[in-house]
């Protein structure tokens, strides 16, 4: 790709970005935490899981600049992306085998999450042939339901007209952007071998069209979703497997374009989804088999950094008050979503409670009240003890006795609590410096409102900056490389820590080599997203681990390498 052309398909989406930001707020807060690239890997648009365990969005820049040829189709393509993620469409792949199988056929998946996910967007939105609920007319769908009950309608709607169950298929055509590969037959999904391709126009289109008949056209690209097949194989023109008439499906469509005839009944419809290549109609779906792949912790990962996503998108869109843009099934979800994110233990009281039984006593002289203990009597010059008078009488307490007066000459005793905190910070690269960063912050301010003296230590690798919290100067974590808690640990022991580190001194900076704590501290709370291998070093004091970040798990039994206390911090909708 020429760099003019990048350039401009890049101002494009930039466009098309800002634009979603003004028409529906929270899709366009979400895009702008999702990185982007225009490659011909993929047909159309998609999303695929990275090797940082994050998500990107693809753009075939040919689908971009031929079929997403307006504003609103583009804003509708990247909201269709969006919507998978929003609705954990990319996570739940893995269900279509192993031991959480749930959907047995991957293609009826990728045509139920299209369901959900398009009827949430505008029609003039919407590119032409893609799924909707009135593809299925006949089926009388609700709206605003979530893929399990599109999956099941559709599996018993197949059965109903087939007589036989949906059979189980995976595709696999990663890689395979141009529809290249084995054909299957639409009532046994067995594989159909193709012969060598034929000089015939007559071919499986990569088109997105409805099933329009053509008549005669010069055009391989063609815009049927009927079977269109090239020969099987198979002499008499049936599955070897199941004898199902394929020959008697070649073109037939009878589409609602200009090819005229009867619109296609949700059983033509249905047929020809599951036929042709995953994602011919409505979105591509190909990478998403890449999830089936992941190990279980980079999968966790991805969807807690989906998650973050969600959260980020939701708070931005609460602070600007747009929520008005969002149907009241977006709505209804995503308040669902941060509700269950809310943790079942109140973390700050847990923090504050940490804080206090971690206090020690601290006794000192007061003048505000005398200290009975040491009290004495009050005497005149020549040594009279004197008593209290009132009316120029003394006064007699209930036994008849003068009452003293006693001098506050010797002062009281104060008794207060105090606690010495150290606070660590992993200010690894996997935790956000906009996101993640402040709410710990934020946290440390709530701790800070308390009777206690806080020590901040900021740690990746190693040990990076010391300063004393509150303090008036403008504080940027530094590090942003890998996680090993073991130096905070130690510096929380007592032990000398021998590296560059920076301390902070009044406004300075002071580079240190060599640093150790001047007095026992009473305990350590440690912020971080928990990724990090168990630490050898073994704590001597309390110690609470505060966890947050998109890479953080929301069980805690995924925390039991880590010594003391565990709770999770998060931020929440506001009701």
């Amino acid at each position: 790709m020429m760099a003019s052309t990048s350039r401009a398909l890049s101002d494009e989406f930039s466009s098309a970005g800002i634009s979603l930001i003004f028409e529906d707020p929270f899709f366009g807060h979400f895009l702008l935490g999702v990185n982007r690239i225009f490659s011909e890997e993929g047909p159309t648009l998609w999303v695929k899981p990275t090797e940082d365990d994050k998500v990107i969005l693809g753009v075939n820049p040919h689908f971009w600049s031929n079929q997403l040829n307006t504003e609103e189709l583009r804003m509708g393509g990247i909201k269709h992306e969006i919507l998978h993620l929003v609705f954990k469409h990319l996570t739940r792949v893995d269900e279509t085998e192993g031991p959480r199988k749930k959907y047995r056929n991957l293609k009826l998946f990728n045509i139920a999450a299209d369901l959900v996910v398009n009827q949430y967007i505008k029609d003039p939105w919407l590119i032409e042939g893609c799924v909707t609920l009135a593809t299925f007319s006949d089926l009388n769908l609700e709206k605003e339901q979530d893929l399990d009950y599109y999956y099941n309608k559709l599996a018993d709607f197949y059965k109903d007209q087939a007589g036989i169950k949906l059979p189980d298929t995976i595709y696999s055509d990663i890689g395979d952007p141009d529809g290249a590969g084995d054909d299957v037959c639409p009532t046994c999904g067995s594989k159909l071998e193709k012969e060598e391709e034929s000089d015939s126009d007559e071919g499986s289109g990569s088109g997105q069209g409805e099933g329009e008949e053509e008549e005669e056209s010069d055009s391989d690209e063609g815009s049927g979703s009927g079977h269109d097949q090239d020969e099987t194989g198979s002499d008499a023109g049936t599955c070897p497997d199941c004898g199902h008439d394929l020959e008697s499906e070649k073109g037939e469509g009878k589409g609602e374009g200009e090819g005229g005839g009867e619109p296609p009944s949700s059983w033509e419809n249905l047929q020809s989804s599951l036929s042709n290549k995953p994602g011919s109609r409505g979105g591509y779906h190909g990478f998403w088999e890449q999830m089936r792949d992941l190990p279980d912790a980079k999968r966790e990962i991805m969807e807690n950094w989906i998650d973050q996503q969600i959260v980020t998108a939701v708070t931005r869109t609460e602070s600007t008050n747009t929520w008005g843009s969002l149907p009241g099934g977006i709505i209804e979800y995503l308040k669902n979503f941060m509700e269950s994110r809310k943790s079942k233990v109140n973390w700050r009281r847990k923090l504050r409670l940490f804080t206090e039984t971690s206090q020690q006593t601290f006794i000192s002289n007061t003048f505000k009240r005398p200290s009975r203990r040491y009290k004495r009597l009050s005497t005149s010059p020549d040594g009279t003890p004197m008593y209290q008078m009132k009316d120029g009488k003394l006064i007699k307490d209930e036994d008849g006795n003068h009452v003293p007066v006693w001098e506050p000459k010797y002062p009281g005793l104060k008794v207060r609590q105090k606690c010495k905190l150290l606070i660590g910070i992993d200010t690894s690269g996997s935790l956000s410096s906009e996101t993640d960063v402040p709410l710990f912050f934020n946290e440390i301010h709530h701790i800070s409102k308390g009777d206690v003296d806080i020590t901040i230590v900021e740690a990746d690798t190693c040990i990076q900056r010391i300063y004393s919290y509150p303090t008036k100067e403008q504080v940027s974590i530094m590090g942003r490389g890998g996680t090993d808690f073991n130096e905070i640990i130690k510096f929380a022991n007592g032990e000398e820590i021998t590296h560059k580190m920076r301390l902070l001194r009044g406004k300075n900076w002071i580079e240190q080599t060599s640093m150790k704590l001047s007095s026992p501290v009473d305990g350590l709370i440690y912020f971080t997203d928990g990724h990090a291998s168990k630490p050898s070093a073994e704590p001597k004091i309390n110690i609470i681990w505060a966890i947050a970040g998109y890479g953080a798990s929301r069980d805690l039994s995924k925390y039991n390498h880590l010594p003391g206390e565990k709770v999770i911090i998060e931020e929440s909708l506001k009701n």
